[in-house]
């Protein structure tokens, strides 16, 4: 893109007898050097014997004989290609007389040809442990890396588009700008808020962010859910482009860089997943923020029955760290008893749950609290319920004390299903 490279025409039409003219109008954008006539450089003399270009208005005059098979130009290509096939204009003269258009389709072979690449790419990684990568699961998140060979200007978008096994991918994804990411909002802040929505269910289209300059770094994490089949996720795709388009950017945007992936870095476990909801709900219209105080709550399918009354377990860590190490995570007060309460999500039947042990956890790098609890009832892999824990003090507001420091943290819960002291199935909970 915007490099100078050879571009060829091929004639749908040699029917014109003798020498004739071939008077090319070049899109909007295709720049063509200034060559001299007849240069060597320039012309296949055995099809074709002159050769005159026109930088100014982006035509080419060829005189040519019978056998025309292309017309070969040094051009500098525009930043982006469109995708959609396009006419270009030809028109022929023949002894002084005009004789007829011929039409030059710019099709997708040609496009794919000379569109950029990425410099380089990473793939996509999990933030999660990799045996969270299991068939099924929901709101998985990841990460995507990778750095553009091109500009790509305000008012442009870039696109992952994940393999067509995903199910979906899930709007609100974000620039990892403390991570190093180069893509920052238009209004020049480094929070990593950015326009990120989903277009054909499993492609993040993310848009209004300030120019990108060639060499950016572009570093997106997001949640996706993962294919009900193992093994590599398959293949994909990462674009920019210089524009936008409301409802399908691949099909209609004018591409800068592409790349294609066959697995995505990816690899889906053959493992059972407990399917923890991600999203969270708070008792209060306001969205999750630093120093929010109250219950944690969350959402889970059983991958097995886990055994009741009194038998099976459930242990729930929540972090005093943020995934990057940083402190400032959930606090914790010994001196309140913490409660859980369990109900199933359809019947809105509520269970016995009773918080067992509480433990302090302060493990360099690793400290967490952690509760244990049991249930009064067995819970089947048929429901969905969900699980909320807070201190219980009598007085408002009432609740845990969720993180200080801006972040990402990772609640981890997992499961004694049988009651053999065995907690095998781990899920997490990203907030």
């Amino acid at each position: 893109m915007g490099d100078r490279q050879w571009l060829r025409f091929y004639p749908t039409n040699k029917g014109y007898g003798g020498t004739y003219f071939y008077v090319i109008k070049l899109p909007v954008d295709f720049i063509p050097y200034n060559v001299e006539t007849n240069s060597v450089d320039y012309c296949r003399t055995d099809w074709h014997t002159e050769c005159m270009s026109f930088p100014d208005s982006s035509y080419i005059v060829v005189e040519s004989f019978v056998n025309l098979g292309y017309v070969q130009m040094d051009i500098r290509y525009p930043l982006a290609i469109s995708q959609p096939n396009y006419n270009i204009k030809a028109l022929v003269w023949q002894g002084g007389r005009y004789r007829g258009i011929q039409w030059i389709t710019m099709n997708s072979g040609c496009q794919n040809e000379f569109r950029g690449t990425l410099s380089s790419y990473s793939g996509a990684v999990t933030v999660e442990e990799s045996y969270a990568l299991t068939i099924n699961k929901r709101k998985i998140q990841v990460k995507m890396t990778f750095v553009l060979r091109h500009t790509v200007p305000l008012g442009g978008t870039i696109q992952i588009v994940w393999p067509t096994g995903v199910p979906a991918a899930y709007p609100h994804c974000r620039s990892m700008t403390g991570q190093g990411s180069n893509l920052f909002a238009q209004d020049g802040s480094e929070n990593g808020e950015i326009g990120c929505l989903v277009q054909t269910s499993r492609t993040w289209v993310i848009t209004e962010f300030a120019e990108l300059s060639a060499g950016s770094t572009v570093i997106i994490m997001g949640y996706i859910d993962l294919p009900g089949s193992y093994g590599n996720l398959g293949t994909g795709e990462v674009l920019s482009y210089n524009g936008t388009h409301p409802t399908d950017i691949r099909g209609n945007g004018f591409i800068i860089d592409y790349y294609t992936d066959g697995s995505f870095q990816l690899y889906v476990n053959n493992y059972l997943s407990n399917n923890i909801d991600t999203e969270i709900t708070l008792e209060e219209t306001l969205p999750l923020r630093v120093g929010y105080v109250g219950p944690l709550q969350f959402k889970f399918k059983l991958a097995a029955t886990l055994l009741g009354p009194n038998s099976g377990k459930i242990r729930v860590r929540i972090p005093r760290r943020s995934v990057w190490g940083q402190l400032g995570g959930f606090g914790y007060e010994s001196a309140k008893k913490h409660i859980c309460k369990l109900s199933d999500i359809l019947s809105h039947d509520e269970y016995g749950c009773i918080i067992t042990t509480t433990t302090d956890d302060t493990t360099t790098n690793k400290e967490s609290i952690l509760f244990e609890m049991v249930t009064s009832s067995t819970l089947s892999t048929s429901s969905t319920y969900e699980l909320l824990i807070k201190p219980h003090t009598g007085v408002d507001p009432e609740g845990l004390l969720f993180p200080t420091q801006p972040g990402t943290y990772k609640v981890d819960v997992s499961f004694d299903c049988d009651a053999t002291g065995n907690f095998d199935i781990h899920d997490q909970l990203y907030l």
